[in-house]
C-alpha cells in the first residue's frame, strides 16, 4: 500500500466533507512511544457548528479509515461526465444511499445523487423530505470537494453541479 504523505494545509476527505489540516505533531502514547497526529478542521464553514469542530487522527491510522485526499481535476472530469449517463445503479431503499453516502467514495455519490434524481423525477410529488435531504446533502459534499478542485467558490460549485446534473 502507498504511503501518503500529508503536511499542513492540505486538503482531505472524510465523509465527503473537505478538511484542512492545521497541524502534525508527535505525541507520547501510553507505553512511552511518540506518535504522528494529524489535526484537521472544516475548510468551509458551513454553520456555527462546524467553525468549532476539531478532529484528528494518528497518521499510522489513516489507511485503516476512510480519509482521502480531494480528487484531481482529471478524476473530477470523469466523474462529471458520469452524471451525463444513464448508467446509475439504482438504489431500492434509502438505506443503500446512506450507505453509499457514508463510504466516502465519490463515484457513490454520483450513483446514488443519480439514483435520487431519477427517483425525484419518476414520482415528483410522493418524493419525501429524508430524500430531498439526502440528496441536497449528496450535492453539497460533492460541491465542496469540486470547490476546493477547481478552486472557485462553493456557490459557484454548486452552480456547475446543478448544471451537470440537469443533463
Amino acid at each position: 500500500m502507498k504511503k501518503r504523505k500529508y503536511k499542513v494545509g492540505d486538503k482531505i476527505v472524510e465523509f465527503g466533507q473537505v478538511f484542512r489540516i492545521f497541524k502534525i505533531e508527535s505525541q507520547k502514547i501510553n507505553n512511552g512511544e511518540t506518535e504522528r497526529v494529524i489535526f484537521f478542521r472544516p475548510h468551509m464553514k458551513l454553520n456555527e457548528t462546524s467553525a468549532s469542530i476539531i478532529c484528528s487522527i494518528p497518521i499510522k491510522n489513516i489507511d485503516k479509515s476512510e480519509i482521502r485526499k480531494p480528487m484531481s481535476k482529471d478524476e473530477f472530469r470523469i466523474l462529471l461526465k458520469k452524471f451525463k449517463k444513464n448508467e446509475a445503479e439504482i438504489f431500492q431503499d434509502i438505506n443503500k444511499i446512506k450507505v453509499a453516502l457514508k463510504s466516502n467514495d465519490p463515484m457513490d455519490t454520483v450513483r446514488a445523487i443519480k439514483a435520487l434524481l431519477i427517483e425525484k423525477k419518476k414520482k415528483s410529488e410522493n418524493f419525501s423530505k429524508n430524500k430531498k435531504d439526502l440528496l441536497n446533502s449528496a450535492i453539497e459534499r460533492l460541491a465542496q470537494e469540486f470547490s476546493v478542485v477547481y478552486r472557485v467558490s462553493l456557490k459557484k460549485a454548486k452552480k456547475k453541479m446543478d448544471l451537470n446534473l440537469q443533463k
